[in-house]
């Protein structure tokens, strides 16, 4: 197999991709509007590329395959999307963010509900005091 074609790689390769069109978009923002799609796209990079370094370093050590419980957790995640419309950003945080984890493999439960909460309260705390800005509702609103 071709180790290019592993598919952690090919996501991040693929993800780089969309960063570097997104950041030549947002490059043509004011200052103020270009800071925090610029901080989150040039993050997004490098973490991409840490990420296909880790994964290319252990390459020969493990054989690499996409399994049901991959294909899972991209329904859940398209799901996810569907679901911020329908019934709003938050619950959908609370429900989707522990599903996907479990159904990559994390089972801690505690954990899952410890990261969860706080995933969920930084968010919170981030976009509704700080920047003032409200994600959907859905059927709540």
């Amino acid at each position: 197999m071709n180790r290019l074609l592993r598919p952690l790689t090919t996501v991040c390769i693929v993800l780089i991709g969309a960063c570097i069109y997104l950041g030549a978009e947002a490059w043509g923002f004011k200052p103020e509007s270009a800071l925090l799609p610029l901080t989150m796209i040039i993050s997004l990079i490098l973490l991409s590329i840490l990420l296909i370094i880790s994964d290319q370093s252990s390459a020969d050590a493990a054989k690499s395959t996409i399994t049901l419980g991959s294909g899972n957790a991209y329904l859940v995640m398209v799901g996810f999307v569907i679901s911020v419309d329908l019934i709003g950003f938050y619950p959908t945080l609370v429900i989707g963010l522990p599903l996907i984890a479990y159904l990559f493999g994390y089972k801690n439960l505690r954990m899952l509900a410890v990261a969860t909460a706080i995933v969920s309260l930084t968010i919170y705390g981030l976009f509704d005091f700080i920047m003032m800005k409200d994600f959907p509702l859905g059927i709540f609103g």
